[in-house]
């Protein structure tokens, strides 16, 4: 993959948050099964600035982005395989 065609997954979550805790649990291991893709994960309620730049309302969120520019918005618990299909339709897309 090259550097112009990057993919970054950005998920939100809160500590006190029971669908977050829910999420992290379906999509545990899942950074290891895409070594191309750069996963962040930022705590809405401890990064306010990232909260705001990408107007998060809710949490969970998932925002998958192809450089630099958000692709697919993912809100709530979803599954292990929608977060992967969605991952591989936006590689698709950008041609990487």
């Amino acid at each position: 993959m090259s550097l112009q065609n990057k993919i970054t997954v950005i998920k939100f979550t809160r500590k006190n948050c029971g669908p977050c805790r829910t999420l992290e649990w379906i999509l545990e291991g899942i950074e290891n099964s895409l070594p191309g893709v750069e996963f962040i994960h930022f705590d809405a309620e401890e990064n306010p600035e990232k909260t705001e730049k990408y107007e998060v309302r809710s949490v969970p969120l998932i925002l998958i982005e192809s450089n630099g520019e958000v692709l697919r918005h993912l809100s709530g618990i979803i599954s292990r395989e929608k977060l992967l299909r969605t991952i591989g339709e936006v590689i698709s897309e950008s041609g990487t």
